[in-house]
């Protein structure tokens, strides 16, 4: 084993001893500061100024409702879109008309020069004028911002809005050639579809006059409107003749049967019958009027009798010839009928033949509707071209909103910020200096003696013929170190433990009653601190007579968590609400304890499967002890003891056996407070 020398020593730094080099040596870092401070001012003096012009430019659709109503181009518009924008600002051909409109290259300003005297020279205007300009869009906008720079404020504004001018120039230039190499090419191509439009036209009317298809102006073919129009009077012929073989049957069987034919609407129709039906009526009239007063064998009510019956069989006679009527009439529908038919066989058969032969019809007539469209979509654009042409009319997509302005303050040197920087910066390097010189001397460090450890007594083992082992006295770091008092914390408010736990960051809070069940209300009340606060909670009550819930469930009994232990219920079926605040309860069940006890196992990974769902898990566990106290902990569980007085003799035994089993950092919470801002629990409890 290693001993540790009296002649090693350790140092340490003295603080002391660097605060005084600090004060030994102000004037030297006053001197220092001021110096550099004095360059600074010097260089700000000598420095060229340099002012800025800003121009803003937009990038939005050129084009209007009038001149292109029916197009909505939003391509100019995307992200992509902007960024290129931004490129073509700083593109060679802006930068080079800018240059000969503003006669950059004979100002002194963009003149080529060498920083160091063996380098050569860039000739390049252009890379020295993009040195000048910054171009950038503005952050979740359509807006580029154009910046340039120079010794000149009035050259600054104008070359900002030289680059937006040229910019958009170019744009306007681009459209141009744009309209006019559409115009070039559209115009050959006009010609030739022309061409083929009248081509594919006149192979659909050869096509058409070959195949004796004619034209008709609605949908479908001759034929096929023929056929359907002779269909519809063939329905219609049928319908006739079924009608008149059907009256002219009844009135045949109404003659045969020796019926009256006032019912039957075919002989009721005849004029003639009519007049027989008027006449046979008065004579009827005359016969009841003499009946009163001649008798039946008076030869005037014979003749009227007689004159009755030849009526009747006058009636008769035409009743049978309006039936050979109606027979003749349904037999020339049966001969239409007929010839109808005969008529839509052949139509069926000359429909097929045109079915056949317009199929070749249709391809050419499809191929003329393509070359037509595409014809009138050329012809559109080639007018559209040529008028803009015509009319000078180019719109690019950007518009300059904000021209520049004459700067009137510098953006370079900034007198200000960085004389304050060199003052900084030089006092904090003067003092770093100071420091570093006063620990390197060895001035600034102290030596530090180190106490000599206690040595290190290993136990002896005992031999194995059963000698005695020599009592050696243990080490310090043999010996486990006696557990002090107890270091409970008390918390007297619900605000007071909920800031507690919000501290601890636990997932979990088991609740011990030491003086009983009737403790349980404090649970109950910081449960709905908790609540109240907004963080998702849920207690479980594991007290038997339901004291930690029932006041949550104004006094009812509910199944809880020995019911799902028992199987007889699920843990959605027993989550409740709480009744007077946002808080989520499982009631202790209307189970036994002793059917649930074997599968109490299950309970740990029941609170383990709520802590993925809630906040925080509450267990209000009662008066356990320590060693049930072990099957509701977890790595990120609290210990909360709840008592009605915490100078209970009977909670300081509590406290001193979870001590003493290995529970730390116990807090006491007492219902004194607690139950003062929920009085409305106490009074049920």
């Amino acid at each position: 084993m290693r001993q540790v020398s009296q002649h090693e020593q350790d140092v340490d730094v003295d603080m002391g001893a660097l605060f005084g080099a600090l004060w030994r040596n102000w004037l030297k870092i006053l001197i220092a500061v001021l110096a550099c401070t004095a360059l600074a001012v010097f260089a700000v003096i000598l420095l060229p100024k340099s002012y800025m012009g800003e121009a803003r430019v937009i990038v939005e659709t050129g084009e209007s409702v009038f001149t292109r109503p029916n197009q909505s181009d939003r391509s100019a518009l995307d992200t992509e879109a902007v960024e290129s924008q931004v490129a073509l600002v700083t593109s060679t051909e802006v930068l080079a008309n800018v240059v000969e409109r503003l006669d950059l290259a004979g100002r002194e300003e963009f003149q080529p020069s060498s920083l160091l005297p063996f380098s050569e020279p860039d000739n390049d205007i252009l890379s020295r004028v993009s040195e000048h300009v910054t171009v950038y869009r503005v952050a979740n906008s359509r807006v580029i911002v154009i910046e340039f720079k120079s010794e000149d404020p009035d050259l600054a504004a104008a070359g900002a809005n030289a680059v937006a001018d040229e910019y958009i120039a170019v744009q306007a230039r681009a459209k141009a050639d744009s309209n006019a190499s559409a115009t070039a090419w559209l115009s050959p191509e006009i010609d030739e579809l022309q061409k083929r439009v009248r081509e594919a036209e006149a192979a659909v009317a050869a096509y058409r006059a070959e195949k004796d298809i004619p034209s008709v102006r609605t949908d479908g073919t001759l034929a096929s409107q023929q056929l359907g129009d002779l269909s519809a009077e063939l329905s219609r012929v049928r319908a006739e003749a079924s009608d008149a073989a059907a009256q002219a049957r009844s009135v045949r069987e109404a003659l045969s049967r020796g019926e009256g034919l006032d019912g039957l609407p075919a002989v009721l129709d005849s004029p003639a019958v009519q007049n027989l039906q008027e006449r046979r009526a008065e004579l009827a009239s005359d016969i009841a009027e003499l009946s009163a007063r001649l008798l039946d064998n008076h030869p005037r009510m014979r003749g009227l009798r007689s004159q009755l019956s030849q009526l009747d069989q006058q009636i008769r006679t035409e009743a049978r010839r309006a039936a050979n009527a109606l027979a003749s009439e349904a037999e020339t529908a049966r001969l239409r009928e007929q010839e109808l038919s005969d008529r839509i066989s052949s139509l069926k058969a000359e429909s097929a033949r045109v079915d056949e032969e317009e199929v070749g019809l249709r391809a050419l007539e499809r191929e003329a509707s393509a070359q037509r469209d595409l014809l009138e979509s050329y012809l559109a654009r080639y007018r559209a071209a040529q008028s803009r042409d015509a009319g000078d009319y180019q719109p690019v997509d950007a518009r300059i909103f904000s021209r520049a302005t004459v700067p009137t303050s510098p953006v370079f040197p900034k007198p200000v910020p960085i004389v304050a920087a060199t003052f900084v910066g030089s006092l904090l390097l003067a003092i770093v200096a100071v420091l570093i010189a006063e620990l390197m001397s060895g001035r600034a460090l102290r030596p530090t003696v180190l106490a000599a450890p206690h040595p290190v007594v290993q136990q002896a083992s005992r031999p194995r013929n059963g000698g005695d082992a020599p009592d050696l006295a243990p080490s310090h770091a043999d010996i486990a170190p006696i557990a002090p008092e107890p270091e409970v914390a008390v918390a007297t408010t619900a605000d007071a433990m909920v800031a507690v736990l919000a501290k601890t960051g636990a997932s979990r809070v088991v609740f011990v009653s030491p003086e009983g069940d009737g403790a349980a209300i404090v649970g109950l009340a910081i449960a709905r601190a908790l609540a109240d606060a907004g963080i998702r909670a849920i207690l479980f009550d594991l007290t038997e007579n339901a004291a930690a819930t029932r006041p949550s469930l104004d006094g009812e009994t509910a199944i809880g968590i020995m019911d799902v232990l028992a199987d007889k219920a699920t843990l959605s079926q027993v989550v409740r609400g709480d009744c007077y605040s946002d808080l989520s309860i499982v009631p202790f069940g209307l189970t036994e304890p002793a059917e649930a006890i074997d599968q109490i196992d299950r309970l740990p990974d029941i609170l383990d499967a709520l802590e993925d769902v809630f906040d925080m898990v509450l267990v209000e566990a009662g008066s356990t002890d320590a060693a049930g106290l072990a099957q509701l902990r977890s790595q990120n569980a609290e210990i909360v003891v709840s008592v009605i007085e915490a100078a209970d003799a009977m909670v300081d035994s509590h406290v001193r056996e979870l001590h003493e089993a290995g529970y730390r950092n116990l807090t006491i919470a007492t219902c004194a407070e607690l139950t003062k801002s929920r009085s409305k629990s106490a009074e049920v409890a």
